[in-house]
C-alpha cells in the first residue's frame, strides 16, 4: 500500500496520487492510476474545488475514462496525458508564471498506469507510482534515453526487501496459470475454476491470456464488468451472464452463479499472489499446491528487489524517496540500508540526504473506515467522500 503523501518537495505546487493534502498554492494534480490507495481525496468536493479554481487533474486516457464514469458531472476537470511524449503546462505560482514539462511513461502496473517524469528548469524528478517493467533494457532505452540527471526518484518500494529477489515474468506467470486451468478443466467437463485476484483490476493481461489459451470466457460480477469495459478488447473475453453461457472460469466473488451451486470437489480455486513468494528464483515453479483443490500462482505487479536495483542503477538518482514504508522502525532502517547499498555502484558518497524515510509522512489508519479502504482485495473501492484542505501553515515547504 502506498504511504506517499502526494507532496514533491522539489515541485511544491503539484500533488500526485494524494488529494486531501493540498493547499491554495497547489496548482496542478496528477494521478498515476485508479487504485484506491492512490486516489485518496478524490470526491465530488475535490472536483468542485477544482472547478472553483479552474484547475485540472491529469491522468492517462484509461484512468480518465474510469473517473468520468464515476464523476460524470466533472469531466471538464480531467485532462488526458499523452503517454510517451513530453508535454508542457503553464501555471501561476505565488505571483509568477512558471512552466512545468512532464512525460507520462507506461508503468506496467495495471491498465492505464503511468509514471511521471517532471522536468523543471533546474532538475528532473521521477515519480514512479506503482510499476512493473518487462524487458528492462529495452524499456529503459526507449523511455529514459534522454534523461541526463535525476534529482529525486519517488520510488515504488513495495518489495524492496532481499526476501523478494525475483518474480516470474508476466509470460511465466501466465503460462503456469493457463497450464493449471487447462489441466483441471480437461479432467471433467463439469469441472470449474474459481480465480481470486488481489485487486478489482490490474490482472487484465492474465484475463486475455486465459481466454486466448483456453477459448473460455471468464465470468465476472457486474462491478468488475463495468470497470473492464474501459479496457480495449476485454469485453469480448468476459461476461456477466453465467447461466446462459455456462461459463467454466469464474472471477466473480462466488455470487449468484453456477459456481455457488457446484460441488466443492468440482471447483479448483486459484489465488493470484505475490507477498508469500519469498526467495523465489528464476526457474522455480510459479504454482504452489496448498492442499485440496486450492493453488496459488505467483504474479507480481510491483518490481522485485533486483528489478528495483537495476532500475536505480540505470537512472542514478541523487536522492531516493520510498513511497511504501514499512510500519516497523527496524524494517524502515533495513530499507534505508538497502537503498544506500543500491547506489554504491555509481556513487562513492553515502549522504543520508539522498534517502528519505520520514515516519511522520506515513499515512495512518485513523479508523476502521480507512483500513477498509486500503484492503488488498478492494483496491478500487469508492474513494472517501470527504477531504481536508491543508492551510499553508500545515505544509512546510522547506522540510
Amino acid at each position: 500500500m502506498s504511504t506517499f503523501n502526494g507532496f514533491l518537495r522539489e515541485i511544491p505546487y503539484i500533488r500526485v496520487d494524494r488529494f486531501n493534502t493540498y493547499d491554495e498554492d497547489t496548482k496542478i494534480f496528477f494521478l498515476t492510476h485508479c487504485h484506491a490507495d492512490h486516489t485518496v481525496g478524490i470526491c465530488d468536493e475535490f472536483f468542485l474545488d477544482l472547478k472553483r479554481r479552474n484547475l485540472f487533474l491529469y491522468a492517462s486516457p484509461i484512468s480518465v475514462r474510469i473517473l468520468k464514469n464515476d464523476y460524470p458531472d466533472f469531466t471538464c476537470r480531467l485532462k488526458e496525458v499523452i503517454v510517451g511524449e513530453y508535454s508542457l503546462i503553464q501555471t501561476e505560482y505565488r505571483g509568477e508564471i512558471i512552466y512545468l514539462t512532464y512525460k507520462a511513461i507506461p508503468a506496467g502496473h495495471c491498465p492505464g498506469s503511468v509514471m511521471f517524469l517532471f522536468d523543471t528548469e533546474r532538475f528532473q524528478v521521477l515519480y514512479t507510482g506503482d510499476f512493473r517493467i518487462d524487458k528492462h533494457e529495452q524499456f529503459m532505452n526507449k523511455y529514459f534515453k534522454d534523461v541526463t540527471s535525476i534529482e529525486t526518484i519517488y520510488l515504488d518500494t513495495t518489495f524492496c526487501k532481499k526476501e523478494f529477489p525475483h518474480f516470474p515474468t508476466r509470460k511465466e506467470s501466465l503460462s503456469g496459470l493457463c497450464d493449471l486451468i487447462t489441466s483441471w478443466l480437461n479432467r471433467d467437463k463439469t469441472n470449474l475454476i474459481k480465480l481470486t485476484f488481489p485487486a478489482t483490476y490490474g490482472s487484465e493481461y492474465l484475463f486475455k491470456g486465459i481466454y486466448e489459451s483456453t477459448g473460455f470466457k471468464i465470468h465476472v460480477n457486474e462491478r468488475r464488468y463495468n470497470l473492464h469495459k474501459f479496457i480495449p478488447d476485454l469485453d469480448e473475453m468476459i461476461d456477466v451472464d453465467d447461466y446462459k453461457l455456462k461459463l467454466r472460469i469464474h472471477a466473480c466473488d462466488n455470487f449468484f452463479c453456477r459456481l455457488a451451486n457446484s460441488s466443492p470437489t468440482k471447483i479448483c480455486e486459484i489465488k493470484i499472489t505475490a507477498m508469500i513468494w519469498t526467495h523465489y528464483q528464476p526457474g522455480d515453479s510459479v504454482v504452489s499446491y496448498e492442499g485440496g483443490n486450492f493453488y496459488r500462482v505467483c504474479a507480481s505487479y510491483h518490481p522485485s528487489y533486483n528489478e528495483i536495483n537495476d532500475f536505480i542503477n540505470y537512472l542514478k538518482p541523487k536522492r531516493i524517496i520510498a513511497c511504501v514504508f514499512p510500519q516497523k522502525p527496524d524494517e524502515q532502517i533495513k530499507m534505508l540500508g538497502l537503498l544506500k547499498e543500491m547506489t554504491r555502484n555509481y556513487s562513492k558518497r553515502e549522504i543520508d540526504e539522498k534517502f528519505v524515510i520520514d515516519v511522520g509522512k506515513m499515512l495512518k489508519s485513523e479508523d476502521n473506515r480507512k483500513k477498509k479502504l486500503l484492503r488488498n482485495d478492494d483496491l478500487l473501492s469508492s474513494p472517501p467522500r470527504r477531504f481536508k484542505k491543508l492551510q499553508p501553515s500545515d505544509v512546510d515547504l522547506n522540510r
